[in-house]
């Protein structure tokens, strides 16, 4: 599959997401779809430099819940939906090529 197409079905299943009024911690297991897509991209293309710390924020707001009882699926949605704005947009440098430069 294209990267390309990669990043619309991300984009699509995050914004299944955010265009709902009601949003539940079970609902959140359609966000799996778009972080496999961007680990994917992200494997073949190369992390930027703050994407897997941003997913590992998404990681850790979503096994809080049961801790902080509010409602933390809406930041985790944003987050992965910002990843994937940057994504979607023009050249960036990767972790990669930043170190080859060195």
């Amino acid at each position: 599959m294209p990267p390309s197409i990669q990043r619309r079905a991300a984009a699509l299943a995050t914004a299944t997401l955010l265009v709902t009024p009601y949003l539940f911690l079970y609902d959140e297991m359609v966000l799996a779809i778009p972080v496999a897509l961007l680990v994917r991209i992200g494997l073949a293309e190369g992390f930027s430099e703050y994407e897997l710390p941003a997913l590992g924020c998404v990681a850790l707001l979503l096994m809080s819940f049961p801790w902080v009882g509010a409602p933390v699926g809406l930041g985790a949605t944003l987050i992965v939906a910002m990843l994937i704005v940057r994504r979607a947009g023009g050249p960036r440098t990767t972790m990669m090529s930043a170190m080859s430069t060195l």
